[in-house]
């Protein structure tokens, strides 16, 4: 399933920007990862609202997105606001999520 608004998602600070770079340009080529993602609206510092699928990462240290919209784009990880724009899902969390239904479906 892809991902959507009620999913936890990974904000990173502006001082951890560097370190996610790292860790994304060291990925595998076709390395998936869920995401969402928004654009800037103007030079107000609007944004649109978050659009949800998945990035691929490739070769050329790009990111390419597919969102639900249909929306596609290829970004060089550099270039990318990872701070308001782009963010991953949180899979520690989407983990924890599993284990407690799983659990408390056990149980009953």
């Amino acid at each position: 399933r892809l991902p959507a608004a009620s999913d936890a998602y990974v904000r990173v600070e502006t001082s951890d920007v560097a370190q996610l770079r790292r860790f994304l340009l060291a990925l595998a080529d076709g390395a998936t990862l869920p995401c969402r993602g928004r654009d800037w609206r103007g030079p107000s510092g609007d944004t649109t609202p978050f659009d949800y699928g998945c990035c691929v990462k490739t070769h050329d240290g790009y990111l390419h997105f597919i969102y639900e919209t249909g929306d596609v784009e290829a970004l060089h990880i550099r270039d990318i606001n990872f701070v308001d724009l782009v963010h991953f899902v949180d899979s520690a969390a989407a983990a924890t999520t599993t284990t407690t239904t799983t659990a408390s479906t056990t149980t009953t």
